[in-house]
């Protein structure tokens, strides 16, 4: 059976990786056809060179490999929405951004429902905070899960809207807020995130 390893956003080596789990990596886009793979000790090339990998049919396609594979070295970081794998030692902060989405959002919804009742409904900014609670809880509730790639796609959205939730006096919404666009910023978080460097 092959062995696959590929380049993380930390410029370090993974592997070995069955067939299967980089087809999984590829199709949860942490993988696209610009990562640095290599096969059975061969040398790393671009993914797309490797259609087995790439490809959606079920069915792996024989790739011969070459006699002299050419040397290629990856770059520390790729463009494009590429994530690191889930065994990658993940930073403090990425706990830490996941727990305060999720607070900020239970405090929005309870807060934007306090002031909705105690207004009798006439403070309309309110439905804005119980929507953003809502939605902050459920991104919450994903990074926290046991795939939280596709949440990290909309974090910094999410942390925007915390901040504008001061419309309805949520001071904790727009701290959080702050500090994980901060976080986010973060050259580690960056490149456990896989995004390009600043």
């Amino acid at each position: 059976m092959p062995e696959y390893y590929f380049i993380g956003g930390d410029n370090k080596e993974y592997g070995p990786y069955s067939l299967e789990k980089m087809r999984t990596f590829f199709s949860q886009n942490r993988l696209d056809t610009e990562s640095m793979v290599k096969k059975d000790g061969g040398g790393f090339q671009p993914a797309a060179n490797l259609p087995e990998i790439t490809s959606s049919s079920s069915q792996t396609v024989p790739v011969p490999s070459p006699q002299e594979p050419p040397a290629i070295t990856a770059t520390q970081y790729s463009p494009g929405p590429v994530y690191a794998p889930a065994q990658v030692q993940k930073p403090g902060k990425v706990q830490a951004i996941s727990i305060m989405v999720l607070v900020s959002g239970i405090f929005a919804t309870i807060g934007g429902l306090s002031i909705l009742v105690g207004t009798m409904c006439l403070y309309v900014p309110a439905i804005y905070g119980i929507v953003h609670g809502i939605l902050a809880i459920v991104k919450g509730s994903q990074l926290l899960g046991s795939d939280p790639w596709p949440a990290y796609l909309t974090v910094k959205t999410t942390a925007i809207m915390a901040i504008v939730n001061i419309i309805n006096c949520d001071v904790w919404g727009l701290v959080c807020g702050i500090v994980i666009l901060t976080f986010l910023e973060d050259p580690e978080m960056r490149a456990y995130m896989r995004l390009p460097a600043k």
